[in-house]
């Protein structure tokens, strides 16, 4: 995530439809750059529409759920926005089928072993445990009863092969539009290499890590590790040996340590900073006259969309913070205490961030009635 000097192009989320795929390359990155001369392709990397105003994909830290509306591209030549099209009988059941499923796996891990032989072209064993990116584009589709690429199986798909597909068509035209870099704001460009990550990432990375670290520990105990974090705390919840919890909760603590979690202050990040001021720089800038009838558009249909879905990931906070503090005021453990005390400064700022939210629409509605 960048702020961003000079024009690029955002996505409209209102003509993004749910299934369309959109395929990427960061030209400058280096494992873009390997992929794209092994496959010999255009990209690198694969994502799907999930639902209004959101993407769905796989990277390193795991399966991610990303606004539209904050990210963009510095080049059009660098992605390729794709759609089912209408020669595929019942296109649009199958497509808005697909993207239901990929909403299943969003806290799945990705599966790095898999995408490393994908682009080597070596069979693999069905996974739906983890993922990667071309991987879970296909597999969704799969899912709905479509083969994106015929005869070739989800775990063997590549986004050389999703782009060369005939059952989808180019719709990048209907849905990109350029925008004036706004100083105060963040976007995150898929064609260039990001340095910042939100409150949230860094959380669900370190999560990810934690998981994937426990995992081996459990192993070691004969236990088949959970599929993700959420469901490893209720294991260890739910396990009689008290010897074996323990180590397991020292385990889950002394890696919380270690990714930073413990006593972590979240008003550190710049991205926070910045949003929680969002509504003093908005005013300047209305001030000063620095923005145009397009970008005060823009904005205003971002903290639209931002007031629409706050609501609802709040209430998904408030309801894992019930569940932690309910276990750890049962069992008492450290892992789970950790958990609680994260949630509870989350849920502060994302209050605090809904306010300034507020306030900024309701600078923007005065603003427009003059």
């Amino acid at each position: 995530m960048m702020k961003n000097e000079g024009e690029f192009y955002r996505f409209d989320p209102d003509r993004i439809l749910p299934g369309d795929i959109l395929l990427s390359a960061v030209q400058d990155g280096k494992n873009s750059k390997a992929i794209r001369f092994v496959t010999k392709s255009d990209f690198s990397h694969v994502a799907m529409c999930s639902e209004h105003g959101f993407i769905v994909e796989a990277v390193g830290t795991g399966l991610r759920r990303v606004n539209l509306r904050r990210i963009g591209v510095r080049d059009l030549s660098n992605i390729s926005l794709m759609r089912l099209g209408n020669t595929t009988e019942n296109f649009q059941a199958i497509a808005s089928a697909a993207a239901k499923e990929v909403q299943l796996y969003v806290t799945r891990n990705y599966w790095i072993s898999g995408a490393l032989t994908s682009i080597l072209n070596v069979r693999k064993v069905k996974n739906t445990t983890s993922f990667f990116c071309s991987h879970l584009v296909a597999h969704a589709y799969q899912s709905a009863g479509f083969d994106l690429v015929a005869d070739i199986s989800p775990e063997n798909v590549t986004p050389e092969a999703i782009s060369n597909s005939p059952a989808l068509v180019e719709v990048k035209d209907q849905i990109v539009f350029k925008q004036a870099p706004v100083s105060w704001m963040w976007w995150d460009l898929i064609d260039e290499e990001s340095s910042y990550e939100t409150p949230h990432q860094w959380e669900v990375n370190a999560i990810r890590t934690i998981h994937r670290k426990a995992s081996i520990v459990l192993r070691h105990y004969g236990i088949d590790p959970p599929p993700d974090f959420i469901l490893t705390i209720k294991l260890l919840v739910s396990i009689a040996d008290t010897s074996i919890a323990k180590i397991l909760d020292d385990t889950l603590y002394d890696l919380m340590v270690a990714e930073g979690l413990v006593n972590f202050d979240v008003s550190d990040f710049p991205t926070l900073k910045e949003a929680l001021v969002l509504d003093v720089n908005l005013m300047y800038e209305l001030e000063q006259g620095s923005l145009s009838h397009h970008d005060i558009r823009s904005l205003r249909d971002f903290y639209a969309d931002m007031q629409v879905h706050m609501p609802n990931e709040l209430r998904e906070r408030e309801a894992s913070y019930r569940v932690f503090k309910q276990i750890n005021d049962l069992k008492q453990y450290k892992a789970t205490g950790v958990l609680v005390d994260i949630h509870e400064a989350m849920l502060f700022h994302q209050i605090e961030l809904m306010n300034v939210v507020e306030r900024a629409m309701d600078i923007l509605g005065k603003y427009c009635r003059k």
